[in-house]
């Protein structure tokens, strides 16, 4: 028979992992936003962007070569790079996160 402290701390401990499980559900959701979020930037940052090649192609913009493929690089560069953070934050190797 276990006696009145043995079960309040048997009962703080499962409050305790409860807080902790809900903190972690919490956290993920907290997590899908922003990625979401960053997801729909990136989207129509890559869609203004062929938007502008696209002019530039047809002759309505006018930018220098190495302008406009600085800028193309730059854009996928980011675009790539903010998908490698996110997928990293989003779906960690370890499942302890």
């Amino acid at each position: 028979m276990k006696t009145n402290l043995e079960v309040e701390n048997l009962e703080h401990v499962e409050e305790k992992e409860a807080d902790t499980l809900q903190d972690k559900i919490l956290h993920r959701k907290l997590k899908s936003k922003y990625g979401n979020w960053f997801m729909w930037i990136l989207i129509i940052q890559i869609f203004v962007m062929n938007v502008i090649f696209i002019c530039v192609g047809v002759g309505i913009l006018n930018f220098l070569h190495w302008n406009l493929e600085l800028y193309i690089g730059g854009t996928l560069a980011e675009v790539f790079g903010v998908i490698l953070v996110i997928t990293k934050h989003l779906f960690p190797k370890s499942v302890s996160n």
